[in-house]
């Protein structure tokens, strides 16, 4: 009986393929998979500031933040809301890279970055965080009344909007949202704002409306 088998060259041309299946698939693949690394640090950020909220909320048996710690950012950013690592001498001296848009990769200007005078701390996870009083009415009956940026894993790159640094708005009746007096804004818009830098708190509001999901 002959038995019959790969020859060399056969085997050599299969490996050939499977390697250049997996020079083009890895990449995505990684990519994937770090997106969801980075959504899942989002919403964990932003679940532990609702719960934040919450709880003060409960514990000053008020119905607003107007009588919490929300109201004063130096008392909100201490280690009695937070697990603190660092606290920044200003916001500045922690925001330290240099920050890019999504669309193009062009230099980004941040307030997270760029406004010194704001409370700005780096927790035990890495994550830059800093926090400033908000104002402006929506339609809903609500007001924004401070405002969060933050770097999920502090000045390690990405460092682009949208991937790694996110902002969100908490409202007077202890709610998060996006900085824009029009609630019902279509997450297309919300896509867009994010990805060419012109609505910082686009990002965080589309993947959640998008199930959590990085889609861009």
């Amino acid at each position: 009986m002959i038995k019959k088998g790969f020859t060399l060259t056969e085997l050599l041309i299969a490996l050939g393929i499977i390697g250049a299946i997996a020079a083009i698939s890895i990449p995505s693949l990684i990519g994937a998979i770090n997106k969801k690394q980075l959504t899942l640090q989002a919403k964990n950020t932003l679940a532990s500031i609702n719960q934040m909220m919450s709880d003060e909320l409960v514990d000053k048996k008020v119905k607003t933040l107007k009588e919490t710690d929300f109201t004063t950012p130096d008392d909100l950013m201490t280690v009695n809301h937070f697990t603190i690592a660092t606290k920044c001498e200003t916001a500045a001296s922690c925001w330290t890279e240099n920050y890019k848009i999504l669309s193009d990769k062009t230099e980004a200007s941040i307030p997270g970055k760029d406004e010194g005078e704001m409370p700005t701390v780096i927790l035990k996870n890495g994550t830059i965080l800093s926090y400033k009083r908000y104002t402006g009415e929506l339609a809903d009956g609500d007001n924004m009344y401070g405002i969060f940026y933050f770097d999920i894993n502090g000045v390690e790159p990405p460092n682009l909007l949208g991937r790694d640094y996110f902002s969100f708005v908490v409202t007077e009746k202890g709610r998060t949202t996006h900085a824009s007096s029009d609630q019902s804004m279509a997450n297309a818009d919300l896509k867009s704002g994010c990805t060419e830098g012109t609505m910082l708190t686009g990002c965080l509001a589309y993947i959640q409306n998008n199930g959590w999901k990085m889609d861009y």
